[in-house]
C-alpha cells in the first residue's frame, strides 16, 4: 500500500466524545505504507489510564491498549483507529508534551460509526481498473480436427515474454 497522511483531526476515546470538538485534542494520523498506522497527538494526551494497585490506590501504567479511538477531520471524515496501543499519558507530568499511538487498522467513513460497524454499502476505488475491462489475457480458438472432433485451444502469454503457451481440450 502507498503511504498516506490523513487530514488533521480531533480525537476522542469514544465516538460520542466528538460531540464537543473544542475539547478534543488535535492529532495527525498517518500510514507509512509498511508499518502500523500512527496517530501523533500534537499537544497533550488522548489516553490516560490508571491501573488499580494492591493497596487500593491507582497508578499509571507505562503502556496501554484500547479497542479503538475516534477522530473527526477538517474534511468531514470520521476515523476509527482500531486495536490501539501506546505509551500512557501521565496528565500531571511536566515533561509530557505529546502522545504517540499505534493502531492495527483504520476505518474512514462519511458518517459517525461504531468500532465494528455493520456495512450495508461500500464504495471501492480501484485505480487502473478501467484498463483491465474487456482485456483478455489469453487467446481462444475453436477448431475441428481432421477426424471431425472439436478442439478448443487456449493460448496465454507468459509473464515477461511474448511467447504464448497453449492448453488444448478435445471433445
Amino acid at each position: 500500500m502507498q503511504p498516506y497522511n490523513f487530514e488533521p483531526a480531533c480525537w476522542a476515546t469514544d465516538k460520542d466524545g466528538l460531540d464537543n470538538i473544542s475539547e478534543c485534542p488535535l492529532g495527525l494520523l498517518s500510514f507509512d505504507g509498511q508499518n502500523a498506522p500512527r496517530l501523533n497527538i500534537l499537544r497533550g494526551h488522548l489516553v490516560s489510564e490508571s491501573v488499580p494497585m494492591e493497596n487500593g490506590g491507582n497508578a499509571f501504567a507505562l503502556d496501554f491498549s484500547r479497542k479503538s479511538v475516534f477522530g473527526y477531520s477538517n474534511d468531514n471524515k470520521y476515523y476509527i483507529l482500531r486495536d490501539v496501543h501506546g505509551t500512557n499519558a501521565i496528565p500531571f507530568s511536566q515533561t509530557f508534551i505529546q502522545q504517540k499511538l499505534q493502531g492495527e487498522s483504520i476505518i474512514v467513513a462519511n458518517q459517525r460509526i461504531d468500532y465494528n460497524p455493520s456495512i450495508s454499502e461500500l464504495t471501492v476505488d480501484l485505480s487502473g481498473f478501467s484498463e483491465w475491462i474487456d482485456t483478455h489475457f489469453f487467446r481462444e480458438s475453436n477448431n475441428l480436427t481432421e477426424d471431425g472432433a472439436q478442439e478448443l485451444k487456449f493460448s496465454y502469454c507468459s509473464i515477461g515474454t511474448s511467447k504464448y503457451s497453449s492448453i488444448q481440450e478435445q471433445q
